[in-house]
């Protein structure tokens, strides 16, 4: 079985409409929709696909320059409705562009941790109903911009203040994604896969990619709302084939 997160950010910029011939109402010239827009029906897709096979969780996690979004957050769940109408559905955009990566990534491994006797020593109490050292664990994580904030949390990889900048964000944003393929949160190898996915153009892909590229993830990036939507779903596909 596999346990999966679905990461959105709620930067203001999610509002642009900029993401090419949706078939959602049009909310610019050229059959454009909005990024939110965009997003949302791709998760929803992915939770579906996902919730289709019994036994498979989903959780969903909205970040901006902090995470996890409240409104959003659902816990892991075999509950698709729970995905959708409490997590899905209720992303909200949250004023400037602001993105913190590693808050974002941090947040997932609070979640993907065992709860039962197996967590290694060092390891974080489990957020939520834990994961399993046994289950495929796999986070999608899209952005529509550049991180700009760091995790200042106590237990954050690194001392950064917040509002640490440009470099600083992208670098802890990797270190963060690394740790998770490393003791004491995986043991003989890692199974928790981060794929990312930017949502546009002018975004920042050298941190997506370094991202993905610590888990054995893959790199994606579209303009296009129908593209999008397929990302999502040869990725939930292929979650399940294998969980």
């Amino acid at each position: 079985n596999a346990d999966t997160i679905i990461v959105t950010s709620t930067s203001g910029e999610m509002g642009n409409c900029d993401i090419i011939n949706g078939s959602l109402p049009l909310c610019g010239a050229g059959g454009n929709v909005t990024r939110l827009d965009a997003a949302i029906a791709a998760n929803t897709d992915f939770a579906e696909i996902i919730l289709s096979v019994e036994g498979n969780r989903v959780s969903n996690i909205g970040y901006h320059n902090n995470a996890p979004d409240a409104e959003s957050l659902v816990e892991l769940t075999s509950n698709l409705t729970d995905v959708q109408v409490n997590g899905i559905n209720k992303t909200n955009l949250h004023g400037a562009a602001q993105r913190c990566y590693a808050c974002a990534i941090d947040e997932t491994r609070r979640r993907l941790i065992p709860s039962d006797s197996t967590v290694p020593a060092g390891a974080l109490a489990p957020t939520g109903p834990g994961s399993s050292y046994n289950k495929t664990r796999v986070i999608l994580l899209m952005s529509d911009g550049n991180p700009n904030f760091c995790d200042n949390k106590d237990d954050a990889v690194g001392s950064y203040v917040q509002n640490c900048g440009v470099a600083n964000s992208k670098n802890q944003a990797i270190d963060q994604a690394c740790l998770m393929a490393n003791a004491p949160y995986a043991v003989n190898g890692s199974n928790i896969t981060i794929h990312t996915i930017a949502f546009g153009t002018n975004i920042d892909n050298s941190t997506l990619i370094g991202i993905a590229n610590c888990t054995g993830g893959k790199f994606f990036q579209s303009d296009n709302y129908t593209a999008l939507r397929t990302i999502y779903q040869d990725i939930g596909l292929g979650v399940t084939s294998i969980a």
